[in-house]
């Protein structure tokens, strides 16, 4: 695989499959970070070069259930 300084590598959206605890490991770290190859663990990151930077946009739907949430709890108290 080669990749250009300067140039896109990856367009477009990905989507994955995560079972319960995955989900949660994702919602507790971070939404943004650095995309490193070759690295498929934390452990390859050493040897690895970073190649870009990702950002998890929630989608708009997520966004109103959230507000929606912290709606009703808010009418609670």
């Amino acid at each position: 695989m080669t990749f250009t300084a300067g140039s896109l590598a990856f367009v477009g959206s990905a989507t994955w499959a995560l079972d319960a605890n995955e989900y949660a490991d994702m919602l507790a770290g971070s939404m943004s970070g650095n995309v490193y190859f070759p690295a498929d663990t934390v452990d390859d990151i050493a040897g690895a070069t970073a190649i870009g930077a990702y950002l998890v946009v929630p989608t708009p739907g997520a966004i109103a259930l959230l507000g929606l949430a912290g709606l009703a709890r808010s009418r609670r108290r």
